[in-house]
C-alpha cells in the first residue's frame, strides 16, 4: 500500500492534467486539527538542523514561540531538527497562514516574511513526527500533504469530512497521471 497525498480538487486526465489547486486555510488547519495534531509529538522543516536556523537574517518570526529541540532526526535521505509539538506551537501553526501565499508574491526563499495581515511559510517543507517516526509533510510550493503509509494513522482520515478526503489519493496515482502526459 503506498503513502496517500491530499492535492485540493485534483484533476488526474482532461486538459492540464494532473493539476490541483491551493490549500484553503479552512482545510489546512482541519487536517492539522483532526490528523497531524492526533498522531504526532513533533514537528520539523527542511533544512533546519536547529533553532537558529528558523531565523535568517536576524528576523525574529520565532522569537516569542515555545521551541524545544529535541534532537535531529534522519530521514529519506534528509536530517531536520525536531521541535516538541507543544500547545503553543500547534496554536502557531493553526494560527498563521501557512498553505496560502498572496497573489503576486514572491517572498524570499527560506524566510519568513510579514505582509500587512499575513506571515508566509518560507521553508520547502513541513515534517510532522512521532518520536523518530515520519507521519507525513507538508510541501509548500507544490500545495501538497503526503500522509506517510501507516494503517492505524491513516483510519484517522475516515473521520474526517469527506469533502476534504475525497482528494486524498495514493501516491501511485498521480505517479500515473505524470507518465501519461
Amino acid at each position: 500500500m503506498n503513502d496517500k497525498l491530499f492535492l485540493n480538487t485534483i484533476k488526474l486526465n482532461g486538459e492540464f492534467f494532473p493539476s490541483w489547486d491551493g490549500i484553503p486555510d479552512e482545510i489546512w488547519r482541519t487536517l492539522l486539527n483532526d490528523y497531524f495534531f492526533q498522531i504526532s509529538d513533533s514537528f520539523g522543516f527542511a533544512e533546519v538542523l536547529e533553532t537558529k536556523d528558523l531565523s535568517p537574517n536576524g528576523l525574529d518570526f520565532f522569537e516569542n514561540w515555545e521551541l524545544k529541540e529535541l534532537g535531529l532526526v534522519e530521514f529519506e535521505n534528509e536530517i531536520v531538527c525536531r521541535f516538541d509539538l507543544n500547545n503553543d506551537c500547534k496554536e502557531k501553526l493553526l494560527k498563521y497562514d501557512f498553505s496560502v501565499h498572496e497573489k503576486g508574491m514572491t517572498p524570499p526563499r527560506n524566510y519568513w516574511e510579514f505582509d500587512s495581515d499575513h506571515f508566509y511559510y518560507e521553508f520547502d517543507i513541513l515534517y510532522f513526527f512521532k518520536g523518530n517516526e515520519l507521519k507525513g509533510y507538508y510541501i509548500n510550493h507544490e500545495d501538497m500533504i503526503r500522509f506517510i503509509n501507516n494503517p492505524a494513522d491513516l483510519k484517522l482520515l475516515d473521520k474526517i469530512d469527506k469533502e476534504i478526503t475525497k482528494y486524498i489519493i495514493e501516491s501511485e496515482e498521480l505517479e500515473k497521471a505524470f507518465r501519461k502526459k
